[in-house]
């Protein structure tokens, strides 16, 4: 089953342009709606993020985060719980002046019409690092995936 959901991963990681954000509040979750843009080899996710909302200040504080990915619910969608969605684990970390160019160049890409904020003095590229992922499928369709399945998708999908 794992080498055949691993395109799928991959797909699912690569179109979705948003997602939910889970951080810690002082220990309690927090869940954000963000935008998010995958890195080529699915090792980290490009998160943009404004130093005026709660779950950067979380991040600043604790690192430890989550981030749902899924696929649309559409109007016809007739089981919710069918809907392919990949939670990933792992850290998010401001990103270092000399890498912002490239986690630039990765956000752009996947996030064009953003491009005005990065004009803003407040928004800052953190690099979320996946340490872990579970990929739920549909009903008896669940795996739990490390970094290295995360690459070995990258180059399938």
């Amino acid at each position: 089953m794992l080498a055949a959901t691993l395109p799928l991963i991959a797909n699912l990681l690569r179109t979705r342009r948003a997602g939910a954000l889970g951080t810690l509040d002082a220990g309690a979750p927090y869940v954000s709606h963000v935008a998010c843009a995958p890195a080529a080899d699915l090792s980290h996710v490009v998160l943009l993020l404004s130093g005026l909302s709660p779950h950067t200040h979380h991040l600043h504080a604790d690192p430890r985060c989550s981030l749902l990915l899924a696929e649309p619910v559409l109007p016809d969608t007739a089981d919710v719980l069918q809907l392919a969605r990949l939670t990933l684990l792992g850290n998010a970390h401001p990103i270092a002046a000399a890498e912002q160019a490239d986690a630039r160049r990765i956000y752009l890409a996947h996030l064009p019409e953003t491009e005005m904020l990065f004009t803003l003095g407040d928004f800052t590229l953190f690099r979320l690092i996946i340490t872990g992922a579970r990929y739920i499928g549909g009903f008896a369709r669940a795996l739990t995936l490390t970094p290295e399945h995360l690459r070995t998708a990258a180059g399938m999908g």
